[in-house]
């Protein structure tokens, strides 16, 4: 799959369809990562739709993005640019004390969505001695550590979407026991 997703020109982000103030929590966001600093008068009465739309079933799973180079998150026919989704959040500095579970949830998506800018054409990505294609964004046993709460249809699916992310050749002997 990561191969896939690196042959992509652009991945898009299906949030879902709007749903409550969906739409109003990414224009939110957007004016946050225009401006570059938080309005609370802004902010404030949307603070429990940005959460709600944090909380949509993506954000547990977000393997598609490990490997795009450009994002576009769309929830109904609302879309935000991913680069300026993740700035949005990080200008509106989210208070994660009221919702500590957010931050194990929020910064795994923003360190991928914002490195897609960064990555190379799929042409430059690895292939080890065996074969295997890897994105190498980081060390096996970091992605365990950031992902381990995701979810996946199957959980061969998060083995191979890691494997896929990791830095690490498995076929290396002591590669994974860092």
């Amino acid at each position: 799959m990561a191969k896939i997703y690196a042959k992509a020109s652009r991945v898009i982000v299906w949030l879902g369809e709007a749903a409550g103030d969906s739409a109003q929590a990414l224009e939110v966001i957007r004016k946050a990562a225009e401006e570059q600093y938080t309005n609370s008068a802004i902010y404030k009465p949307n603070q429990q739709s940005i959460l709600t739309l944090l909380k949509r079933p993506w954000f547990q799973r977000i393997w598609e993005v490990a490997a795009a180079r450009h994002i576009l998150i769309k929830c109904g026919p609302t879309e935000i640019d991913g680069y300026a989704f993740c700035s949005g959040l990080s200008a509106l500095k989210l208070s994660y004390e009221t919702y500590p579970d957010l931050q194990s949830l929020i910064r795994p998506v923003v360190y991928l969505i914002r490195g897609a800018v960064f990555r190379p054409r799929h042409e430059r990505y690895g292939t080890s001695r065996s074969g295997r294609f890897s994105l190498g964004i980081r060390p096996l046993g970091e992605l365990m550590d950031m992902y381990h709460t995701r979810e996946a249809a199957d959980r061969r699916d998060k083995v191979y979407a890691l494997l896929g992310m990791s830095l690490d050749d498995p076929n290396i002997r002591g590669h994974l026991g860092r």
